[in-house]
């Protein structure tokens, strides 16, 4: 339980120390990537910025036997200033995942955590899920996700 309340604090240190610079980079509006992962063996996903640090992301792997579909809402907390050319943040989420395949249909709720950098227009993640599944022929058992995506990320234009 001490580890988690450190961890916290420092995360949050790090989130206003990271505010406290002057904002030079543009926000991100928008990022399409896609990657490789377990079990979304090839995805491709979206993020959409809604607030200065927090982000929907939608994920689907359109495989003809195994189909995934994840949407999430996450929030960026900062590791590095905006004034960085370089972007450093934690994501931290909730997510709803649900696998279709020919082993059998799963779907529940989660936790997604995971670390991304952005550097202009490119950026990259990398992020693991756990959740439960909820009815169905898996009810009860455990669900997780491991993804490295690479994004293309749009920003708001700077007068």
């Amino acid at each position: 339980m001490k580890w988690c309340v450190a961890l916290a604090l420092s995360l949050w240190v790090a989130e206003a120390r990271a505010d406290s610079s002057v904002e030079s980079v543009a926000p991100p509006t928008s990022a399409v990537g896609g990657g490789v992962g377990f079990p979304g063996i090839v995805h491709v996903d979206y993020q959409r910025w809604i607030g200065k640090h927090t982000f929907v992301e939608l994920g689907l792997t359109p495989l003809l036997l195994h189909n995934v579909v994840s949407v999430g809402l996450n929030q960026e907390l900062r590791l590095s200033p905006s004034s960085w050319k370089t972007e450093h943040g934690l994501a931290v989420g909730a997510e709803w995942m649900h696998i279709v395949n020919i082993g059998g249909i799963a779907g529940g709720p989660g936790v997604q955590l995971g670390y991304q950098f952005r550097r202009g227009w490119f950026g990259m993640s990398v992020s693991g899920w756990v959740g439960q599944a909820v009815g169905g022929e898996f009810s009860g058992e455990g669900l997780q996700s491991t993804n490295v995506t690479l994004w293309a990320v749009k920003r708001t234009k700077q007068p």
